[in-house]
C-alpha cells in the first residue's frame, strides 16, 4: 500500500515537472519569434488605425431632465404595485425610459420638420441622408432602394413605408435581438433619479434636434396620459358648467321679456308663466353653483395631480466630436497584436510537436 502511494506522488511531481519544462519551451519559443509577435502587434495596430480613420465623425447631445409629481396622481396600478414596494418614482421613470423608445414617440418626432444644413424636411428624411441609410437599403431592402418619405399621414401609409418607418425608428433605439445600437441612449441615475437622454448622430444639428424634440414629446404626451382621467372629469364638469350658465343666462332674458311684455296687466293668469320662470331660474342658479364647485374641485384636483418632465440640461452648440481615443487604440493594438502573435506561435509550435511526436512513433514500428 506504502509502495503505491510513493509511486502516486512520483507521478504528482513528473506531470507538474513536464507542465512546468512545457510552459518554460513555449515561453522560449515565444521570445524567439519576438520580431514575429511584433509584427502582429505592428498589423493589429494598422487595423484599428484605419478602422478609426475611416470610422465616420459622430455628436453627441445630452438633454437631462427630472420627473416631479404628486402621490395624488397615482394610477390604480401603481398605487398596487406600491403596496408590493415596487412602485412609485422608480416605476415612474421606468415608464419615460421605455416611452423614449417606443414607436409612438419616435412618430411624433420624425414627421416634424426642420431645417438640417439649409435643407427644410421632416426629421424621418434627415436621419436617412445623415446616418446614410440609403446605403444599407439598397444592399439588404430592395423595396427602400432611393426611399424617402413624401408624406405624413401614418394612417394612410402603404407596406413599404411602413417598413420605411419601422427601419428609421430602429436606426433610432438600435435592436437589441440584431445586436445594432441605436441613436439614442437612455440612462437613470440611482442616486439623483435625473433621467439623461443621450443622441449620438453624424451631424451636429441632427443630435440637438433629436434630443430636444424627443424630450418634447415624451413631456407632453406622459403629462397628457397620467392625467387623462383627471382631464376627462374636469372637462366633463367645465362642459355642464357651461350648459348651466347658458341655460340659466336665457331663462333670466325670457323672464325679462315677459315682463317687460306684460308690465300694464292687472290680471293674474296671464302672469303665471313669470312664476314658472321665475322657479326655472331658481333651480337652475342653484344647480349652477354646485356644477361651479365641483369644476372648481376638479381643476384643483388636476392641477395636483398632474407630473411635471422638467428640463434640467438641454443641448447647445458645438457639441464635441466623438472619435477614438489615440492611447485606447496603441492599448488595444498592443493586447490584440500580443495575444495573437502567442495563440499563432504557441499553435505552430504544438503542431511541429506533434509531428515529431508521431514521426518518433512511426520509426520504432518501421525498424
Amino acid at each position: 500500500m506504502a509502495q503505491n502511494t510513493q509511486v502516486n506522488q512520483s507521478d504528482d511531481r513528473v506531470s507538474i515537472r513536464d507542465m512546468i519544462l512545457t510552459f518554460k519551451s513555449y515561453r522560449i519559443e515565444i521570445w524567439k519569434n519576438k520580431l514575429g509577435v511584433l509584427l502582429f502587434i505592428i498589423a493589429a495596430g494598422a487595423l484599428l488605425f484605419t478602422w478609426s480613420y475611416m470610422k465616420p465623425i459622430t455628436y453627441t447631445a445630452k438633454t437631462t431632465f427630472m420627473l416631479s409629481e404628486d402621490s395624488g396622481g397615482a394610477s390604480p396600478l401603481e398605487s398596487v404595485l406600491g403596496s408590493f414596494g415596487i412602485g412609485g418614482a422608480d416605476y415612474n421613470l421606468l415608464k419615460l425610459t421605455e416611452l423614449c423608445r417606443s414607436r409612438r414617440i419616435s412618430e411624433k418626432v420624425l414627421f416634424t420638420k426642420a431645417t438640417i444644413k439649409g435643407k427644410n424636411d421632416w426629421i424621418a428624411n434627415h436621419i436617412i441622408r445623415e446616418q446614410n441609410l440609403q446605403k444599407t437599403w439598397n444592399k439588404k431592402i430592395k423595396e427602400l432602394k432611393n426611399f424617402k418619405f413624401t408624406r405624413d399621414s401614418l394612417d394612410k401609409f402603404s407596406r413599404t413605408e411602413n417598413k420605411a418607418l419601422q427601419q428609421v425608428h430602429i436606426a433610432i433605439v438600435g435592436n437589441p435581438k440584431a445586436g445594432t445600437v441605436g441613436i439614442m441612449e437612455t440612462e437613470v441615475s440611482d442616486e439623483t433619479s435625473i433621467v439623461t437622454l443621450t443622441m449620438n448622430s453624424r451631424s451636429e444639428e441632427l443630435s440637438i434636434i433629436l434630443a430636444r424634440n424627443v424630450f418634447d414629446a415624451l413631456s407632453e404626451f406622459y403629462t397628457s396620459k397620467s392625467v387623462q382621467q383627471q382631464q376627462e372629469t374636469f372637462d366633463l364638469m367645465r362642459h355642464k358648467r357651461d350648459s348651466l350658465y347658458r341655460a340659466l343666462t336665457g331663462t333670466d332674458y325670457a323672464l325679462a321679456r315677459f315682463n317687460d311684455a306684460n308690465a300694464n296687466v292687472i290680471r293674474q293668469t296671464p302672469m303665471v308663466p313669470s312664476g314658472q320662470m321665475l322657479r326655472q331660474s331658481g333651480i337652475l342658479a342653484g344647480a349652477y353653483a354646485e356644477a361651479l364647485k365641483n369644476t372648481e374641485l376638479a381643476e384643483f384636483s388636476l392641477s395636483i395631480s398632474k407630473p411635471f418632465v422638467q428640463a434640467i440640461d438641454l443641448p447647445i452648440p458645438p457639441l464635441t466630436k466623438v472619435t477614438p481615443s489615440p492611447v485606447k487604440l496603441t492599448i488595444y493594438s498592443v493586447l490584440a497584436g500580443l495575444l495573437l502573435g502567442i495563440v499563432f506561435f504557441s499553435l505552430r509550435k504544438f503542431y511541429r510537436d506533434a509531428m515529431q511526436l508521431a514521426e518518433a512513433t512511426e520509426s520504432p514500428a518501421t525498424t
